[in-house]
């Protein structure tokens, strides 16, 4: 080998050893995502699906809501929407990846405490017009329990959390880490108004101003008002440095609002 081909070889082997893997970013606190997840109570003999985002498993567990949503839910990590243990049971991981961990009792929902079993009146809930039967759901001032039993005038409303005293097992996927401005707005305004078609929703930011074009559609939203309020302050509380927020209903005419949709569709397909 010549001294010329022994320098470039030398040359390669440096540059290949200043190429440096780019770091896969990790779920941390304050992040945005996007998570799946199951969770099964565990007995000694089977798993039970207790809660699921999955749609068909729901079906399948006998535990579907029509009234729920199910796909990812957006979590900002820390806020407290979830239990503190699951959240922090989202810290390190990577997009894309799943887990399934099982917990005991004392590092879920807790053991049971028998404290919170408590005896109360029949009178107390038929002021407000309910009819307890066992295994009913009661709220009771600030607090929910579980109706055990109902007699003699009586009603025992267990408020422990259903799970407590339980081990259970969860499987996490996280779906998506939230890093884009546009796609965290559009998620808090989700949060407040579900059924929004957020590709409709334009968003610009100029200086610390943010604009936000609602369609026509959003006119018709019940409380638009208030949960405008809502996201406005959402957007303040965590995301930083924008100081106003500008909402605009945005009604086109027809036959412009055609040709717009066709090109919106055009882009797509692209």
């Amino acid at each position: 080998m010549s001294s010329k081909e022994k320098k470039t070889k030398k040359k390669a082997s440096t540059k290949k050893a200043k190429t440096v893997k780019k770091e896969e970013k990790t779920v941390s606190q304050n992040d945005f995502v996007l998570v799946d997840y199951t969770l099964w109570k565990k007995t000694d003999s089977e798993l039970k699906v207790v809660e699921t985002t999955d749609e068909n498993l729901a079906k399948e567990s006998k535990i579907f809501d029509e009234n729920e949503k199910y796909g990812p839910k957006f979590i900002i990590v820390g806020e407290g929407w979830y239990p503190k243990f699951f959240e922090e049971l989202l810290i390190g991981m990577k997009e894309n990846e799943t887990k399934k961990v099982e917990l005991p009792p004392e590092k879920a929902f807790g053991e049971r405490d028998f404290s919170k079993i408590e005896n109360l009146p029949l009178r107390k809930f038929k002021k407000e017009g309910i009819i307890p039967k066992p295994g009913d759901q009661v709220r009771v001032g600030f607090r929910v329990g579980t109706v055990l039993r109902v007699g003699s005038g009586r009603v025992i409303v267990d408020f422990n959390h259903p799970l407590a005293g339980s081990a259970v097992v969860y499987e996490i996927a996280i779906r998506k880490i939230i890093t884009d401005l546009e796609d965290k707005v559009k998620q808090l305004i989700l949060r407040r108004i579900p059924d929004m078609d957020v590709n409709k929703v334009t968003i610009s930011l100029d200086d610390h101003v943010l604009n936000i074009i609602f369609p026509d559609i959003a006119l018709y939203y019940r409380d638009i008002g208030v949960a405008k309020r809502g996201i406005a302050s959402d957007i303040f509380k965590y995301i930083p440095n924008i100081k106003s927020v500008k909402f605009i209903e945005e009604i086109v005419k027809p036959e412009e609002k055609e040709e717009k949709e066709e090109k919106e569709t055009k882009v797509e397909e692209k």
